[in-house]
């Protein structure tokens, strides 16, 4: 503790003061009304979770994560407050691209499994229902950039910048 007596005897209180203030003053504030789209899409990207990331970036996948997200637009666009999307995905790799999906358009999704009585017998029976959040920032807008756009730009190299074009 005493090799550092000097230097913290020999700190001026305003000239710290004086630096915190002109830091403060320097930094820009950020303006989310400006988020170009390339730029909305890949901070829709960072909230998917990884394993999720993880199988959208497979390649072999794209017409699946096709069909799920024209599915998830049509409900973002046309869902009324409260309307829940549900559907029957029993193939657990197909359902984390779809929790994936729903993350990118920022919506909530939860699974549920339980036995019904078929037909056939007893059978498991997988849901998974989709709704918007609560908050309206979130789901009233609809991304400016598709999923699948953005993936393919990804895997072609292509700057975010130009993604969204």
């Amino acid at each position: 503790m005493a090799a550092w007596e000097p230097f913290r005897n020999n700190v001026d209180m305003d000239k710290e003061e004086h630096m915190l203030k002109s830091l403060v003053k320097e930094r820009p504030k950020k303006d989310e009304s400006n988020v170009t789209g390339s730029m909305a899409a890949m901070k829709a990207w960072h909230t998917v979770d990884r394993r999720a990331r993880d199988a959208l970036r497979r390649n072999s996948h794209l017409p699946l994560v096709e069909a799920f997200e024209e599915r998830i637009l049509v409900y973002v666009k046309s869902a009324e407050a409260g309307e829940v999307l549900t559907l029957e995905v029993q193939d657990p790799f197909h359902r984390l691209v779809l929790h994936g999906i729903c993350e990118f358009y920022g919506l909530v999704s939860n699974t549920v499994s339980k036995w019904e009585d078929t037909a056939g017998g007893f059978s498991l029976v997988t849901r998974t229902h989709i709704r918007k959040k609560k908050h309206p920032k979130s789901s009233d807008s609809v991304q400016p950039v598709r999923l699948v756009d953005f993936l393919s730009a990804m895997k072609n190299g292509v700057p975010n910048s130009e993604a969204a074009a």
